[in-house]
């Protein structure tokens, strides 16, 4: 009995398998432009499944880079809004294409014509995928983040947007300057403050050879620890840098986390450094020359 149970079932199964290969099987064939294009239900069904995947995929996507930190605010989502879409246009295009060569088409003409267009919007779009491609870099790497204090092509400034396509800093001078993302990437940029918010900053400044070294290094120490926006910790130092032509060079060096004023604080700390070499004595030389005039006697003629 389990013997004859056990055909009766293959051969159920058999009649079921054979059902379906027959349906998905089905189909037929026609001519177009001298080409002939065999199709059937198995393969109809295989491309409506290849296209429903891609649009669940697609949509998956967008929804998470979206909901991630890439982009902070509403106009770059609907930058992304816009360039995903024309990636997810060109997606579906090469899948019906590939649908084609399933069903028998011949497409390499169209793939052929495809590659040219696209590589004359390649040409086109060559900053724009640049920056857009920089974006993605720059976010990813954290090599720059809005507040850093950055230099690039020799203005300093301090960033203040890291948007989709380009980057806005804004300068010393109160102006914002608006970088395109892949010189970033493709360029040599100073970042101040990736690594620590203070930065090590210093003046220079000359004195007469008369004057008292170890006095003049007392009151530059005393000067950069007395300003408020200079750190207590590390504590600032004075360089004895070298014999000048006029005057001994000494630098006075000191750390702030204020690095985007760290111009301001220069100044003052100069302020005070003039004042108190007044009252102390002590001479800022400037450079002198000496002339020597030497006369010839007129020659007779």
């Amino acid at each position: 009995m389990l013997q004859i149970a056990e055909k009766t079932k293959q051969i159920d199964f058999a009649q079921v398998t054979d059902f379906f290969e027959s349906v998905l099987n089905f189909g037929g064939a026609f001519t177009v432009g001298g080409m002939t294009v065999n199709f059937n239900l198995g393969a109809i069904l295989l491309i409506a499944l290849l296209f429903w995947l891609t649009r669940i995929l697609m949509r998956s996507i967008k929804r998470i880079l979206l909901k991630s930190s890439l982009f902070k605010n509403e106009d770059d989502q609907l930058k992304f809004a816009g360039l995903f879409k024309v990636i997810q246009t060109f997606i579906y295009i090469v899948l019906f294409l590939i649908s084609l060569s399933v069903l028998g088409l011949d497409v390499n003409g169209i793939f052929t014509a495809a590659a040219g267009i696209l590589l004359g919007l390649g040409f086109a779009l060559k900053e724009f995928l640049q920056d857009t491609l920089g974006y993605f870099m720059l976010i990813s790497s954290k090599s720059i983040e809005s507040g850093d204090v950055i230099e690039v092509e020799g203005v300093v400034g301090k960033v203040v947007e890291l948007s989709f396509g380009t980057t806005k800093i804004l300068t010393r001078d109160d102006k914002i300057i608006i970088v395109p993302n892949h010189k970033l990437v493709t360029q040599s940029v100073y970042n101040f403050t990736q690594n620590h918010k203070a930065t090590r900053e210093s003046v220079s400044v000359g004195v007469a050879y008369n004057s008292d070294v170890n006095k003049v290094k007392h009151i530059l120490t005393q000067i950069a620890v007395s300003h408020q926006l200079v750190l207590s910790k590390p504590e600032p130092f004075v360089f004895f840098e070298d014999f000048g032509d006029s005057s001994l060079l000494f630098k006075v060096s000191f750390y702030t986390e204020n690095s985007f004023i760290s111009n301001q604080i220069k100044s003052d700390l100069r302020f005070q450094i003039m004042e108190a070499f007044q009252k102390e004595g002590i001479n800022i030389p400037y450079p002198q020359r000496d002339i020597h005039v030497i006369s010839k006697k007129e020659e007779d003629v």
